[in-house]
């Protein structure tokens, strides 16, 4: 759903991405009956969007620096209350995620659950080259709620998505 009304200039067209990312957190808090969305991954051009209105409350972080080995950042908080991180390796026009994470480790959207954080296969010989490799592996489970009949609530209740049209975004 798009915004309505008539910006005066850029910063409040700016200010609409702010708008649409409170909506669907407020969305999730509906759905979950927990809580709004708590976190937001955006792409570096929605980003320099946030930070460039001048009427949202995005503020930078001054913590330091998290990167993870995806390379997703903690760049500050919008609105007091959402931490928000920046894919650098996402398109333009990737849509901005939005989530909910609760206190407790089985209020999320998905889990994560190793069992075996990391195995090491020893040194042995690749038959092709001749050389000695080793390699490592892991174990892990991963799961989705998504049966409202036997789930307290879905995955996709947990998360939202604001898609960014790159093409209206003109700057000259």
């Amino acid at each position: 759903a798009a915004v309505s009304g008539t910006a005066t200039y850029v910063g409040d067209e700016h200010a609409a991405l702010a708008v649409l990312i409170n909506r669907q957190a407020n969305l999730i808090a509906s759905r979950t009956r927990r809580g709004a969305g708590n976190w937001v991954v955006v792409s570096p051009t929605a980003l320099t969007i946030m930070q460039s209105a001048t009427t949202s409350a995005f503020a930078r972080t001054t913590e330091g620096t998290f990167e993870a080995p995806t390379n997703t950042k903690f760049v500050g908080t919008l609105n007091n209350s959402m931490r928000v991180y920046v894919d650098q390796y996402a398109n333009d026009s990737t849509p901005v995620l939005i989530g909910y994470k609760g206190p407790g480790e089985i209020d999320a959207a998905a889990y994560y659950c190793p069992y075996v954080p990391l195995t090491s296969s020893g040194v042995i010989i690749d038959p092709a080259t001749f050389e000695p490799v080793v390699s490592f592996m892991t174990r892990y489970g991963y799961i989705e709620l998504t049966n409202t009949a036997s789930s307290l609530g879905n995955a996709a209740d947990y998360v939202g998505l604001v898609a960014i049209d790159t093409g209206s975004l003109k700057f000259l």
